[in-house]
C-alpha cells in the first residue's frame, strides 16, 4: 500500500519506508456512475487515489452551468490540497463510471505529518514541485495559441487510445476558450482529416498532425 501512496504527488519525495504507518490508515470506497464524490464548498475530509474507473472535476455556477476542469482515471488522485489547508473544496468531483478509490482521511494525514518532521519536509518539497507545474500550465493557457492548447488536451484525454471522450463545452472549459472557438478549430481539423467530431467525443485520426501543433 505504501507503494501506491508514493504515486500520489504529495508523497512523491517521502521515502517509501516512512509511509508504512500512513498506509495502515487507507481504506477503499466504491462510487456508482453519476455519484458525487464531494461537492464544491464541502469540508475537505480526505484525499483520494483512483484504483478503477473515471471521475470528472468540475465547477458549477449559481446559474447551473458547469465547466469541466479535468478527467481523472486509474492511478490518478485528487483532494490532496484541501486536506492540508483545511479550506472548502474548490471544485466538485463526480464518477463518470463505476469507480473504486483508496481514501486517506485528513486527521490521519495530519497526525502522520505532525509526528514525522522528515516526512513533512518531503511533502513540502513535493508541493513546491506541484506549484512549479501549475505555473507552467498557467503559462500554457496565457501564451500558447488555442490550437496548441486544444491539441494538447485532446491528446491527454485520449491517452494511449484514439478517442477523447469529452463534450466540446467541457473541452472549452479546460482550455480557457468559448465553445464556439473550440468548435471552429475542431472543424478546421476535421476538414484536414485530423479528427472526426462525434457526440460527446473527438476521434483522433491523425495523431502526428496534432502532436506537431503543440
Amino acid at each position: 500500500m505504501e507503494q501506491i501512496l508514493r504515486q500520489i504527488s504529495l508523497f512523491g519525495s517521502v521515502p517509501v519506508e516512512r509511509l508504512v504507518p500512513l498506509a495502515r490508515h487507507t481504506r477503499r470506497r466504491r462510487y456508482a456512475k453519476g455519484q458525487i464524490v464531494f461537492h464544491q464548498g464541502d469540508a475537505p475530509s480526505a484525499l483520494y487515489y483512483l484504483v478503477a474507473g473515471k471521475v470528472r472535476v468540475f465547477l458549477a455556477t449559481p446559474g447551473g452551468e458547469e465547466a469541466t476542469l479535468a478527467i481523472l482515471g486509474p492511478g490518478e488522485h485528487f483532494g490532496e490540497l484541501g486536506v492540508l489547508d483545511g479550506l472548502p473544496r474548490s471544485a466538485s468531483v463526480q464518477a463518470l463510471e463505476d469507480a473504486n478509490a483508496l481514501i486517506l482521511e485528513r486527521d490521519d494525514l495530519l497526525a502522520f505529518l505532525s509526528g514525522d518532521g522528515a516526512a513533512a519536509l518531503a511533502v513540502c518539497i513535493s508541493l513546491a514541485r506541484w506549484l512549479r507545474a501549475a505555473d507552467e500550465h498557467l503559462a500554457d493557457v496565457l501564451f500558447l495559441p488555442l490550437a496548441a492548447r486544444l491539441a494538447r488536451q485532446v491528446l491527454l484525454l485520449a491517452g494511449d487510445g484514439n478517442e477523447a471522450r469529452m463534450s466540446q463545452e467541457a473541452l472549452a472549459g479546460m482550455v480557457g476558450a468559448s465553445r464556439q472557438r473550440v468548435n471552429l478549430v475542431l472543424g478546421e481539423w476535421e476538414r484536414e482529416g485530423w479528427v472526426q467530431r462525434r457526440r460527446g467525443s473527438v476521434l483522433l485520426v491523425d495523431v502526428p498532425a496534432l502532436q506537431a501543433i503543440i
